[in-house]
């Protein structure tokens, strides 16, 4: 990534400042059909990857499973939305009036955790049914609630398996003004090499451990896999993306060919030393795609190109509230079509969870205006009785 030095402040015009960019809503909205994707090959097939065959994945596998193999990227939406934060949230917060740290931090709180604990309830009762009375049953809502459960292997896929990276996705958010801080301290290039060197440093030991040692089903604490700095380098490239977009700066990312990242993230997920690596090099390949479509100019569509794009714009508005909730309801679908069909009808299966999809956005938009909504008012109002209480 290139970029200036720290200390320089970025040359942000008025246009810059306040231009709204439509395409990111259309891959907030591709990022979560993804992830819904693969949760419906995980419900249709029980497994949503392929086995290994010592350092290579296995394609001598069902046939029908194989037709779902695109399907299984899908795990890497989560990747994408993590790059995709990194940016917006970077992006919003040097064009917001004020920079001031309580009100970035209130913005996030109650534009993130209102939703999340809304959601946390209901799924304590349903489908999972946390038994309160059990010392576990403690143990797994006050970790979710604290939004700590992604650091411990016993909690991190407990009430709803996808809340794991809202947990890391609210850690950012608090690492977040170091890594800014050091940026403009010593520069963007340096902050992420450090960064890079953590990330990369810890998943080369997983993919030594998980094929050297496949017995061995911890390859590291969840305490480090699970925290924000195994997501770290991503996110933050992220962000200085998008201090390039505001500064006028030209990223050197677009010096590559943006085939390249899929490329890579085939062989990553083939080769198995290299498979943790995917999510890294999915991450990289999201902001290279963002600063690419900055780079050129908006094209007009018409036809299924459109209806295709208002979709995933819709999708993407919504997309953290049908992120929270897609995945009882795909297991739930998977489980009742299973049951109805029997063995054997796996890409049925798959694909009557792939047509929940609709039902689901639908849903996702009143839980987007009964939660998200007033949670982003209550937010704004909050900053401005913070405001005020400064005066």
């Amino acid at each position: 990534m290139e970029v200036q030095a720290g200390k320089d402040q970025p040359i942000v015009t008025g246009e810059r400042r306040s231009a709204h960019i439509p395409f990111l809503d259309h891959i907030r909205g591709l990022a979560i059909f993804m992830v819904v994707a693969f949760h419906s090959v995980e419900a249709a097939f029980g497994k949503a990857d392929l086995p290994w065959q010592g350092w290579f994945r296995d394609f001598n596998v069902d046939p029908k499973k194989l037709v779902a193999i695109p399907a299984m990227f899908g795990f890497f939406g989560v990747a994408v939305f993590f790059a995709l934060s990194g940016f917006c949230i970077h992006l919003s917060h040097v064009r917001s009036r004020s920079q001031d740290w309580k009100e970035f931090f209130l913005r996030r709180w109650f534009r993130i955790y209102p939703p999340y604990l809304a959601l946390l309830l209901v799924f304590c009762f349903w489908p999972v049914m946390v038994d309160f009375r059990d010392k576990w049953g403690i143990v797994q809502f006050v970790s979710h609630f604290l939004l700590i459960h992604n650091l411990d292997y016993r909690t991190y896929f407990g009430i709803n398996p996808s809340f794991w990276s809202v947990a890391v996705e609210f850690q950012l958010y608090a690492v977040y003004p170091l890594f800014f801080l050091a940026a403009r301290k010593v520069g963007w290039r340096k902050t992420l090499w450090v960064l890079a060197i953590i990330e990369l440093g810890l998943r080369a030991v997983v993919g030594f451990r998980q094929t050297m040692h496949p017995e061995m089903p911890l390859a590291l604490p969840r305490l480090l896999t699970g925290s924000p700095f195994y997501f770290g380098f991503g996110w933050t490239l992220g962000a200085a993306a998008a201090d390039d977009f505001l500064a006028g700066r030209r990223s050197a990312l677009l010096k590559w060919p943006l085939w390249l990242w899929p490329v890579l993230g085939l062989v990553c997920f083939c080769v198995r030393p290299l498979d943790p690596f995917c999510t890294t090099i999915f991450s990289v390949g999201t902001v290279h795609a963002i600063m690419w479509l900055l780079d050129r100019p908006a094209r007009k569509s018409s036809g299924i190109r459109l209806w295709l794009g208002k979709h995933f714009a819709f999708a993407g508005v919504v997309s953290y509230s049908l992120y929270l909730i897609n995945q009882p309801f795909i297991k739930m679908a998977g489980e009742l079509a299973t049951e109805r069909l029997g063995p054997g009808h796996e890409l049925v299966v798959f694909a009557i969870c792939l047509v929940v999809w609709f039902p689901l956005t639908g849903l996702a938009w009143l839980v987007f205006q009964a939660l998200e909504k007033p949670a982003i008012v209550w937010g704004k109002a909050a900053v401005g009785w913070l405001r005020r209480s400064a005066n």
